[in-house]
């Protein structure tokens, strides 16, 4: 049984209290997506780190590294950060919704912005003079990716100070030199959809439906 229709103008942190995050979605061969609300905004992200075979990476210099998801940039002509808020780099995963935008991944506030919707007792802020964020032992979903052991972490879309980035590995936000194959990290999209579509939870399939 499908729940009431909610805008996702009208979504609160609250309306997702007691569900599941699951959306139903698919776009560019990935189908496992889960609702991302910074605050402000509901977005979908990808449950977990996408394999970069289904990146557009050339004009970019980006490269593989660890397994099949981890990626690095290989030249200094071109910016991780530019790669990853590039929307023609990543509109194959916003295919699924007419209208919608994709980039790489969440910034840095858009994750602190859902990580303090969905945490009221654990409330932290960006501060990007900090190198080391510590979000305790067991981050739930969606701040995680779903299999670990594939990546270790996942690029945020957020510029930082000369030739790093940040990223989230399991338990914190830190930093690292996208330059180096060592500082690699996997990418998670984060699709935009358009203020008219709307959304229902279905109780059924413990997920919810785009309308």
């Amino acid at each position: 049984m499908a729940g009431r229709k909610i805008g996702v103008t009208e979504l609160r942190a609250k309306d997702l209290e007691g569900k599941k995050l699951e959306v139903k979605y698919e776009a560019n061969g990935v189908d496992q997506w889960q609702l991302f609300f910074d605050g402000e905004k509901l977005h979908l992200i990808a449950k977990d780190c996408v394999r970069s075979s289904l990146f557009d990476m050339e004009e970019y210099s980006v490269k593989g590294a660890q397994g099949e998801y981890a990626v690095y940039i290989a030249s200094r002509e071109k910016d991780l950060i530019d790669w990853l808020e590039d929307l023609t780099m990543w509109e194959k995963f916003a295919s699924g919704i007419s209208g919608a935008k994709a980039v790489g991944g969440p910034t840095l506030e858009q994750f602190f912005g859902c990580w303090n919707a969905m945490n009221q007792h654990s409330t932290i802020f960006p501060k990007r003079h900090w190198s080391w964020i510590d979000l305790g032992s067991s981050p739930s979903e969606p701040f995680i990716p779903l299999r670990k052991e594939l990546c270790p972490g996942y690029w945020l879309a957020s510029p930082t100070y000369s030739n790093y980035a940040w990223y989230v590995d399991d338990g914190y936000i830190t930093i690292s030199n996208f330059y180096t194959f060592c500082g690699s990290r996997g990418g998670r999209p984060l699709v935009t959809p358009t203020k008219d579509i709307g959304l229902q939870y279905d109780e059924e399939l413990k997920m919810w439906l785009l309308i």
